[in-house]
């Protein structure tokens, strides 16, 4: 085994209670033992933790460390095609924070373990035979909101920075995934009516139209006629709406008219095999130029040709690129600018609409950071509970608090619009109506998505309720109650004035701090069952609460 040393220059920068330090390091690379870097401490083993590295098994991002653990970090490529992520590590106490992350401005194929023995836990850092980048060490109090921040703004520094709002992206969407890949335009059209009644705002149509996945001609519709996807745009217009539409990106198919002509473009490992996807799809390199001018095309089609307002990026594999040895510039060159596919598809769509939405939802990956330059809407992605929702939109609200984050459809956490609400989050939804697709219901993967009359009473409430507020609007404000170690769960959203904090918790009955309101009298309204609660200020901000698993709070000055 061979040691390393590379010097990275010094720098020092406070920010609160925290400071910055990207200083001398020393580092072992290849396979070797990694170095403990950071280390923290607690009397009773209490540990919450911000894993950023990608997972086939979509894991929650943020959660308690439980008995003696390692979690690996890699950002690479980690079981079937799911990589990439935040390379930054955060662990938490009752009184202490630290973090460990990358500054490199590309993607890397790094590590960044986290290491929990008895009562103390270590975060290390393991360049995995990359060059060694500039570290980002963070030391403060709280949760990972600070620290999150923090790490983001050193990355801007160096020149990944977060896009701005797209207003049209704070809109409510409906999607036609509750009728599966077998839906029919009559499906879609016949559910207009509803969407509107309901007062939402985006409709998006999703897999099934395509002939194959590849080229622009594949992605040309197979099962109706050539003008139908340009009819159902301009259906959707008529209706008043914006008409979204699906694509799986970056892999294709090895029977798609695209790969048959250019066999060239397919990402292969050491051995000339190309790299698998699900959906009988390979990786295709996202930065050969005949994919590139190609994502352009399929750009054009959908936003210009047919006439659609925004694009569904979706797909595990989109967060990274693996190594590819068919790729002329070497096999690492795929890896370190992935980014510049999403730069191309980002770019054409904003050309072609200035208003264009650009969603990205990697299917429970953790966010790449390097690819929030080049979207402008973040989904909770696939959630497998209420609480990814919420904890999703922390990390990216810290990272990115400017692009608007779409719940996802809440028919995934069982019709649960607190969550969504709680967050700023835009609601959305893939409800079926009048009748589910009879496909559908017979798909193992699939099931009824209708919106019975029962379900039709929450929808128009949790719906109503954003139009009246625009939670999206506002920003999404944390540290004030720290993750993990304080009961209730709470999470604060302030809009011109007005806050508002939602409140989980199994049961609670007690008097709660309203952490962070300015000086001043205010009312409290519980904004699901449109009732006052109370008033509160300037100098006691606290008011006795009872209610069962959550309550959402509107808080007005007087």
């Amino acid at each position: 085994m061979k040691t390393y040393t590379k010097t990275v220059g010094a720098e020092t920068k406070t920010i609160g209670m925290a400071v910055i330090l990207a200083a001398t390091l020393v580092a072992l690379t290849g396979c070797g033992p990694k170095i403990p870097v950071l280390s923290i401490s607690s009397p009773d083993g209490r540990f919450m933790v911000f894993s950023g590295a990608s997972q086939d098994s979509r894991p929650d991002w943020v959660f308690p460390l439980e008995g003696d653990t390692l979690l690996v970090n890699y950002m690479g490529q980690n079981g079937h095609a799911y990589g990439g992520g935040i390379p930054f590590s955060v662990v938490w106490t009752a009184d202490e924070c630290i973090g460990l992350g990358s500054l490199s401005p590309v993607p890397l194929e790094i590590a960044i373990p986290v290491e929990k023995k008895s009562n103390t836990v270590t975060i290390s850092f393991d360049a995995r035979g990359e060059q060694l980048p500039e570290l980002f060490v963070y030391r403060g109090k709280g949760d990972c909101w600070k620290a999150l921040q923090a790490y983001s703004k050193a990355l801007q520094n160096r020149g990944v920075v977060p896009a701005g709002l797209q207003p049209s992206a704070l809109e409510t969407q409906w999607c036609g995934w509750g009728y599966g890949a077998t839906f029919t335009p009559e499906e879609i059209l016949g559910t207009l009516p509803k969407i509107k009644e309901l007062g939402i705002e985006w409709v998006c149509v999703d897999d099934g139209f395509q002939t194959s996945r590849g080229g622009a001609a594949d992605w040309r519709p197979s099962r109706f006629s050539e003008g139908t996807m340009k009819a159902l745009a301009d259906a959707i217009h008529a209706a008043g709406l914006k008409a979204m539409i699906w694509w799986y990106p970056m892999g294709m198919s090895a029977e798609s008219s695209f790969v048959r002509e250019h066999p060239e473009v397919v990402a292969t490992d050491s051995l000339g095999r190309p790299w698998p996807l699900s959906h009988e799809c390979e990786y295709v390199s996202p930065t050969h130029p005949l994919v590139l001018s190609e994502a352009r095309a399929i750009v054009r089609m959908f936003l210009e040709e047919w006439g659609f307002d925004g694009i569904k990026l979706d797909g595990h594999q989109m967060n990274s690129a693996p190594q590819n040895f068919s790729c002329a510039e070497g096999p690492m060159y795929d890896v370190h600018h992935v980014t510049d596919f999403y730069k191309t598809i980002y770019e054409e769509a904003l050309a072609i609409k200035p208003e264009a939405v650009v969603q990205y939802c990697p299917c429970g990956d953790v966010f790449s950071v390097y690819h929030l330059p080049y979207l402008n809407q973040t989904v909770s992605s696939d959630p497998t509970s209420p609480w990814q929702v919420r904890s999703k939109a922390y990390v990216l609200k810290a990272l990115a608090p400017d692009i608007p984050y779409y719940g996802d459809h809440v028919e995934l956490i069982d019709d649960d619009f607190a969550s969504q609400l709680a967050v700023g989050a835009v609601p959305g939804t893939k409800f079926t109506w009048p009748a589910d697709n009879p496909d559908e219901l017979a798909n193992p993967w699939g099931g009824s998505s209708l919106l019975t009359p029962e379900r039709e009473g929450i929808f128009r409430k949790a719906f109503g309720i954003y139009a009246a507020e625009r939670q999206a609007e506002g920003k999404l404000v944390g540290g004030l109650y720290k993750l993990g170690f304080e009961e209730p769960e709470v999470y604060v959203v302030r809009k011109e004035g007005v806050w508002y904090y939602s409140l989980f918790a199994p049961a609670f009955d007690g008097a709660f701090t309203f952490k962070g309101l300015p000086r001043g009298r205010y009312q409290v309204e519980d904004l699901w069952n449109g009732r006052m609660l109370g008033t509160i200020g300037p100098k006691e901000k606290a008011l006795d609460l009872k209610f069962e698993n959550w309550i959402l709070l509107k808080v007005s000055k007087i």
